[in-house]
């Protein structure tokens, strides 16, 4: 067990009963990594964390399963199996400042159960909760390469997975430029509604055919259950018709919440229903149907 070694500076060794198992309960953790989407964002040094719960901590952790971890808007995923730490309360992140170009921006750090993924801690790196992310760098802001991140709240805000698929047909793919509205009903049956035309990309690459396109939104007012999206796009570019699929939105710290609203339509004002832009009721996803 050392600094920079392959599992960090320390381990579990679980008790065991008469049959050879543990008698503390173990958690496999799921530990996601979301590096930032700005210039030089990635990191080569050596990445570890803690994570901190109400029944005890994991010590500090290296993270690696590959020479390309930590890559601009990068998302990396590590397991650790350990005694169950309770209810999370901080994650300790950092890095050792190893190698040429070490600074890192890290954008948000997400924490759950891989056996019941129900509770999702999400635990955003921006100064106070914010979004956006920090630098983890001695040269810029505060200097520090390693932070402590605190889980956000619902009260703060939420964050949405939407995820798109664009159709398998011939010229479904566009270039434009694709937003999306959500619309949701509180508790008291009023009607909410996120920002309008929220842009949805992350790659020169995105709705190429026959493609799944993941986003990410947030932190945002929680819109309660959502009843319907209105998706389109702003039909700049050579032949921006497009052929979608379907949506599917999910709350990344309610995971079991998982909204689908099927489509299958050209978005093309030469292509029926002659529109760019729709307003698309929830329905329930049938589990048969191949997607």
């Amino acid at each position: 067990l050392e600094d920079g070694g392959t599992v960090g500076i320390s381990t579990d060794l679980f008790p065991l009963g008469p049959e050879g198992k543990p008698k503390s309960k173990t958690v496999k953790y799921k530990i996601e990594v979301h590096t930032s989407d700005v210039k030089f964002a990635g990191t080569d040094a050596n990445v570890s964390i803690e994570i901190i719960g109400a029944m005890g901590t994991s010590g500090k952790r290296k993270l690696a399963t590959s020479r390309n971890n930590f890559e601009r808007n990068a998302w990396d995923v590590f397991f650790i199996e350990m005694p169950d730490l309770g209810k999370l309360t901080a994650v300790n992140i950092g890095h050792d400042n190893s190698g040429v170009g070490a600074a890192w921006h890290l954008d948000k750090v997400i924490v759950s159960d891989e056996l019941d993924p129900n509770e999702v801690f999400v635990f955003p790196a921006g100064p106070n909760g914010a979004p956006g992310g920090r630098w983890l760098d001695k040269t810029v802001g505060d200097g520090l390469t390693t932070v402590t991140l605190v889980p956000l709240t619902e009260d703060a805000g939420v964050y949405y997975t939407i995820e798109v698929q664009t159709s398998d047909i011939k010229f479904s793919g566009t270039d434009a430029n694709v937003s999306i509205t959500l619309i949701g009903e509180n508790k008291d049956g009023e009607e909410t509604r996120s920002q309008p035309n929220i842009p949805l990309s992350n790659s020169k690459n995105n709705f190429e055919r026959a493609e799944l396109d993941r986003f990410e939104i947030g932190p945002v007012p929680d819109l309660g259950q959502l009843k319907a999206i209105n998706i389109g796009h702003d039909g700049t570019g050579m032949g921006s018709g497009w052929h979608c699929e379907y949506v599917e939105v999910s709350n990344l710290m309610r995971p079991e919440e998982r909204f689908f609203f099927p489509i299958n339509s050209w978005f093309d004002v030469s292509e029926e229903p002659r529109q760019r832009r729709q307003t698309i009721k929830v329905a329930k996803r049938d589990p048969k149907a191949a997607m």
